[in-house]
């Protein structure tokens, strides 16, 4: 909800600015709105960027600490965002732990008919 309230006064804001300097230049008011438009969109994407490139950075970093608890392991990230923690040499899954890489979710017990074989 507050997305749309930010959105709608940065829309007032544009049309508001875009009005005021199309008086004092030969440009209408309505090609200074498209260009606060523009230029809003442009800055939106390079937030949305910014934003997305640090959560990136943050998810490798927890991936490196988690892999550094577990050496003889292999770590996967789930769509979900949790993490899945394999066994290397036997490929069985160990658990899944939160999104923040401490809490274990599920302990995943061994097959029974697998370890009677």
């Amino acid at each position: 909800m507050l997305a749309k309230e930010i959105l709608l006064s940065c829309l007032v804001v544009v049309f508001l600015l875009a009005s005021a300097i199309a008086r004092l230049s030969s440009w209408s008011t309505a090609a200074m709105t498209l260009g606060g438009l523009f230029l809003m969109a442009m800055v939106a994407g390079v937030i949305g960027a910014v934003v997305s490139a640090s959560r990136a950075r943050k998810r490798e970093r927890i991936r490196v600490e988690i892999e550094s608890r577990y050496p003889d392991a292999r770590v996967d990230d789930l769509s979900s965002g949790n993490w899945l923690i394999t066994e290397r040499a036997s490929g069985h899954t160990r658990f899944e732990l939160a999104p923040d890489g401490v809490s274990v979710i599920a302990a995943v017990k061994p097959n029974d008919a697998a370890t009677v074989a």
